[in-house]
């Protein structure tokens, strides 16, 4: 709330002005942000050299992974988005992942996939899901207050893109 409020008080706007108000709408981010972003987070990673994500149509990426060790191949993941998050309840994103690529290779992957180290404290891996908690993503970034605003939010892709559907408002 306090971008917020910063935001209106440079228009001479009191929250209380435009209580009521609602908003709907999506924020499309390009896969060279969200690129950009996982760069950052695997910069320092013992075991992974560098992810890339490229978005499909149909709630599906494919991440690419490549790891340090140079006798190991880069990785071809596909990631489903599988749930979307509940709010205020719930604001978990869930993605399933699988290595098609991999046959019974895939079945090893999935099952060691929960002893990656140095994740994100709002990044779980349960076997073949990835649990965002989107409340921890956005307190890592100073934007907390922002979910209570939204009453509803879906995450989907289109090629090249990662689009936010949302839908708030202030009380």
């Amino acid at each position: 709330m306090q971008v917020l409020e910063a935001m209106l008080q440079r228009w001479g706007i009191q929250p209380g002005d435009i209580a009521g108000t609602s908003l709907s709408g999506e924020i499309a981010l390009s896969e060279s942000l969200i690129n950009r972003q996982v760069a950052q987070q695997v910069e320092h990673n013992a075991h992974i050299k560098s992810l890339v994500v490229t978005f499909q149509g149909g709630d599906e990426a494919l991440v690419r992974v490549e790891p340090r060790m140079p006798l190991i191949p880069t990785v071809p993941v596909v990631v489903r988005i599988e749930g979307q998050p509940d709010l205020p309840h719930d604001p978990t994103l869930r993605l399933r992942w699988s290595i098609p690529s991999a046959g019974p290779l895939g079945l090893i992957a999935r099952a060691t996939a929960g002893y990656l180290k140095k994740l994100p404290d709002w990044v779980q891996f349960d076997r073949d899901l990835i649990v965002i908690d989107l409340r921890a993503l956005l307190r890592a970034r100073g934007l907390e207050d922002a979910l209570r605003l939204v009453r509803r939010a879906a995450l989907h892709t289109r090629p090249g893109t990662l689009v936010v559907k949302f839908e708030g408002g202030l009380p």
